[in-house]
């Protein structure tokens, strides 16, 4: 979910309504409140974060051609593919490798550190990268979402509970709801769908892989309303809400010209 906190967008005609999701995410400790505005061929986001909720960053995903513009100390950056062949080219120069890994650019910092301090290290790395910070072993894990009977309801939404395994192991829960019973729902779902693929495409092309979040490999026809993860104990490390889902909503959205 961090990397949806990245940030963008700005100058252009404001759409007159659309669906606005909003979230709140915990994540090792930090909280994280994000809007999400749903607008034709965007999705444009606001994340706020921290005790006094300041601004953390906005971000517009186009999705047709893929783009993503991020906003961030009032500088703007375009995330496009002619972007990434830049950053690829930089990186090979610096390299010296025609395909550069920052995987194992990363595993190999790592190895440097201190055996005692390693472990700590890595930790503050995936605090700070999130979904993004590579696998220690390369590999990306299967995520599977399993159905069980349990049902309930959150925010006025009738539930049903998902169990969350990595490679076969639990690692958390998901309460979703069909995308019927959200506003513009289906459109949402393959909006961020579409924005995790885009992202994860750009990982792959440096050699990262083990993305994970809250709309990765859901099965068709559903939203989380809520759910949780694990860390290796079994501890809580993320939780996940949805606050409020509104339909017709004034579009606080400016697709970039």
């Amino acid at each position: 979910m961090r990397i949806l906190l990245a940030a963008a967008l700005i100058l252009a005609p404001t759409i007159a309504h659309a669906a606005t999701y909003e979230f709140d995410t915990t994540n090792n400790g930090n909280t994280v409140k994000s809007t999400a505005v749903l607008a034709p061929k965007a999705l444009c986001m606001t994340t706020e974060a921290g005790p006094a909720a300041a601004k953390d960053g906005k971000m517009v995903f186009v999705q047709d051609p893929p783009v993503i513009y991020y906003e961030r100390a009032g500088k703007v950056e375009k995330m496009d593919q002619a972007r990434i062949d830049q950053m690829k080219q930089q990186l090979q120069s610096l390299t010296g490798s025609a395909n550069p890994n920052m995987q194992k650019m990363i595993e190999d910092a790592l190895a440097k550190v201190p055996e005692a301090q390693r472990e700590m290290v890595r930790k503050q790395m995936e605090k700070t990268m999130g979904g993004m910070m590579p696998k220690a072993n390369g590999a990306p894990k299967e995520r599977k979402y399993v159905a069980t009977a349990k049902t309930s309801s959150v925010n006025g939404y009738k539930v049903t509970e998902y169990t969350i395994t990595e490679d076969g192991n639990k690692v958390g829960r998901a309460m979703v709801t069909p995308v019927s019973a959200l506003p513009q729902g289906k459109e949402m779902m393959d909006r961020l769908n579409s924005m995790m693929d885009f992202v994860k495409g750009i990982m792959s092309q440096f050699g990262m892989s083990g993305m994970t979040g809250n709309f990765m490999n859901l099965p068709k026809g559903v939203f989380p309303v809520s759910g949780e993860e694990y860390d290796e104990t079994g501890k809580v490390k993320q939780t996940f809400m949805l606050a409020k889902a509104m339909k017709d909503t004034p579009a606080d959205c400016k697709v970039p010209e």
